[in-house]
């Protein structure tokens, strides 16, 4: 794919290539059509947050992690994607919801169809880790109680956030 897109990319001589936005978006598409087919297989639940603590989201709440890989001695190194064995997906949907689709030959999630029930306040802070390294700059939650906290947690993942998500 990333041949047809260079090959659909308009030329100016004085910077270079660059897309046009109707590139862009067809790019998008056919990307997207190839991914859901990788998609097919991942499991689904629902996470329901019975803890003290509540979910957090951000400027970019939908996060692609992968457990599997991070651990793996076999892939130290790498970066992965959907179609890599151990794809997870964290979407927060509210501050007690949040959806989980993950590869289901990986990871067993014990759930009550398709419900999960979370009340340690140690997973969830868990889950809103992923928030803080995935955000671009702004984390989002429900109590202004909890700011002094949650700017805490960011703080102490700041080492681990990178510097950018994206190379070229």
């Amino acid at each position: 794919r990333s041949m047809e897109f260079v090959s659909a990319m308009t030329m100016d001589a004085d910077i270079g290539y660059r897309a046009t936005l109707k590139d862009a978006v067809q790019q998008s598409l056919a990307v997207f059509s190839d991914m859901v087919g990788l998609a097919r297989d991942l499991k689904v639940c629902v996470v329901r947050n019975g803890s003290d603590t509540d979910f957090v989201t951000s400027d970019d709440p939908s996060v692609l992690t992968n457990r599997w890989h991070a651990l793996s001695r076999l892939t130290k190194g790498r970066g992965f994607g959907l179609s890599n064995a151990g794809a997870m997906f964290l979407l927060p949907l509210s501050p007690k919801l949040l959806c989980v689709v993950y590869d289901g030959d990986v990871y067993s999630v014990s759930n009550g169809g398709g419900w999960v029930e979370v009340s340690d306040d140690r997973d969830i802070r868990a889950y809103n880790e992923h928030q803080y390294l995935n955000c671009v700059a702004n984390v989002y939650f429900a109590q202004w109680g909890d700011a002094e906290r949650i700017k805490k947690e960011f703080l102490s993942t700041a080492s681990q956030r990178l510097n950018s998500k994206h190379h070229v």
